[in-house]
């Protein structure tokens, strides 16, 4: 169904510090909210903005959208016997339908009509692509600081959500029926944003759990990683909190209020996008 009405109440909040020069949050308003689900808007020092989502996955269904994928033979490089199809650049339009809100979801590796996506991607049971991205634990990374880096994984199934540690050479927890559902990436702090340029202020997309029954997604404009992960700290995230995509791709929009951060790429178009649809 599509979700209508927005709540508007503003409150003053105070952002936990963590040593950043960067805006920190001086008010939020929550301007959309159903049963399960709320969007928040905060107002930034540096007069940008931030939005955070709180989602209760005992009432909303997170449901992974992808452009058609190929049939490749090219070898995954994160879950073993995995291939690193390549999957169709779509609009988002498409995946919108019945959505609450909707953003970008994986990272991904080329800006053709079709790109491979970065780390393992698990949807309906089925490892959909083994990964392909050179800025993962390998012999011979792009950079050796990723060498040994210890990638997490999101899983999620219809009794809640964990983040665990990613082990590429078993493919855990992916490789259990327990998780049908589920997406490798980074620490931010392993974002080679944060460890190859000293985190410069972007937009980004961060994610954390309250519980195993609540998700936060925050999706700011223009801020570091240190203060996007600190909004989430502040509204109760705990454990580690994981990057997924970021700069051009950004993408945020709500039912009842369109696109608040659109796609900025050359053709406003992505492979993959992350659906939070009411139950």
């Amino acid at each position: 169904m599509r979700l209508r009405g927005a709540i508007a109440v503003v409150v003053l909040v105070v952002a936990a510090g963590c040593g950043s020069d960067d805006a920190h949050a001086t008010a939020s308003e929550t301007i959309a909210a159903v049963d399960g689900a709320s969007l928040s808007r905060v107002t930034l020092a540096d007069g940008s903005h931030a939005y955070v989502q709180l989602i209760d996955l005992f009432r909303v269904r997170l449901q992974q959208v992808t452009g058609a994928s190929n049939a490749s033979l090219e070898a995954g490089r994160y879950f073993p016997g995995a291939t690193s199809p390549r999957f169709t650049r779509i609009p988002p339009g498409p995946a919108q339908d019945g959505c609450f809100s909707l953003v970008n979801f994986s990272f991904f590796e080329e800006y053709d009509p079709s790109t491979r996506l970065s780390f393992p991607v698990k949807s309906g049971g089925t490892v959909v692509t083994g990964g392909s991205s050179p800025y993962g634990p390998s012999a011979a990374p792009a950079d050796p600081y990723y060498r040994t880096v210890s990638l997490q994984a999101l899983t999620w199934n219809d009794k809640g959500a964990a983040i665990a540690p990613y082990d590429p050479a078993r493919g855990t927890p992916l490789d259990t029926a327990e998780w049908p559902d589920g997406l490798v990436t980074y620490r931010f702090q392993d974002h080679p944003s944060y460890v190859l340029s000293h985190d410069p202020p972007n937009r980004y997309q961060l994610l954390g759990l309250t519980s195993t029954s609540y998700l936060l997604i925050a999706t700011v404009e223009h801020a570091t990683l240190d203060t996007a992960a600190d909004l989430l700290r502040t509204r109760g995230a705990v454990g580690e909190i994981l990057a997924f995509d970021g700069g051009v791709s950004t993408y945020l929009w709500q039912s009842s209020l369109g696109e608040l951060v659109p796609i900025t790429n050359s053709d406003g178009k992505l492979p993959h996008y992350l659906c939070f649809l009411p139950r």
